[in-house]
Parts: structure tokens; C-alpha cells; sequence
């Protein structure tokens, strides 16, 4: 029995959803920074080359998605994305010295935490992912949960800790 090629929407949906939260955390990340030096630089060239090369592991993943091997190779290139995110971040929020002088404190920390939870969740869905029963629908509605979550969980926590700061005050 042959498998309809819906099967193959799937995958390449993941492909657009992910490049578009890493769309968003880019230009996010860039309205905060309005300096440069030759490491951000690296750091955001090698970031632009893994979106560009996306292709291949979304590609893999859509033709062989049931293979640990493709999922391995799909998860993988993810994490290496979002890394290099971080590593953007950390570069230009270290000693502030690539950040606009108007950005708080909080607003580093809480920007760097959603960059880390991102991260921290690509890498999960790359071991939970080599299950057999988890589908390219499954990784697609788990990534977006946990990421929802995990943006919820910081929104409140720096909302708490800024009425806090006001009670103090």
C-alpha cells in the first residue's frame, strides 16, 4: 500500500515553523543590538549558513522521516541552529557591549532565557524524536507546546519579579 504524499507536508511544515521562530529570535535579537564586531559577525554568518543549508535536513527528514537516521541528521541540524543563536546573544549581551544602552537588565536576561529554552527544547525533541511512534505532526505539535510553555513561564516569572521590585521600592 503506497503512503499518500500528505505524509511529506509534515515535515516541511516543521521546516517552516521552525525557520520562522528562528526568523523571529533573529530580529528580536537584532533590534536589541546596534553594534558589531568581527565575532558577531562569524557567529551570525555561520547562523545564516545553517538556515540556508536548512534544505537538506528538512528534505532528509520529509523522504526517509522513519528512519532514526534522518530524524538524528533533522535534530541535529536544529540544535546547531539554535546554538549558534545563543552564542549570538551571549557575544553581544557579554558586558553589554553590543547592546543598545536602553535595554534593561531584565529584558537581557528574559531574551536570553527564551533564546536557551529554545535550544534546550530542539535538543530534547532530537532524542525524543527517534521514537517510532513519534510522527513529524507529533514533533511539530510538541515543539510549538513546549515552546508556548516555556515563553509563558518566563513572561510570568519577569512579571513577578518586576512587581516585586516595585513592592521594594
Amino acid at each position: 500500500m503506497s503512503r499518500s504524499p500528505l505524509h511529506l507536508l509534515f515535515p516541511y511544515a516543521i521546516g517552516f515553523v521552525v525557520l520562522g521562530v528562528y526568523w523571529l529570535f533573529h530580529y528580536r535579537m537584532f533590534r536589541y543590538i546596534n553594534r558589531h564586531d568581527p565575532w558577531l559577525i562569524v557567529l551570525n554568518f555561520g547562523f545564516l549558513l545553517c538556515i540556508v543549508l536548512m534544505f537538506a535536513p528538512i528534505n532528509s527528514y520529509a523522504t526517509f522521516s522513519q528512519r532514526p537516521g534522518a530524524r538524528f541528521y533533522f535534530g541535529i541540524w536544529q540544535t546547531i541552529t539554535a546554538l549558534l543563536l545563543v552564542l549570538i546573544w551571549w557575544r553581544a549581551a557579554g558586558k553589554r557591549r553590543l547592546l543598545d544602552h536602553a535595554i534593561t537588565e531584565d529584558q537581557i536576561r528574559r531574551f536570553g532565557a527564551r533564546l536557551v529554552s529554545n535550544l534546550l527544547i530542539i535538543f530534547a525533541l532530537m532524542f525524543v524524536s527517534l521514537h517510532p511512534a513519534i510522527s513529524a505532526g507529533w514533533y511539530l505539535l510538541l515543539y510549538l507546546a513546549a515552546l508556548g510553555l516555556a515563553m509563558l513561564v518566563i513572561q510570568v516569572r519577569g512579571r513577578r519579579a518586576q512587581a516585586q521590585q516595585v513592592r521594594v521600592a
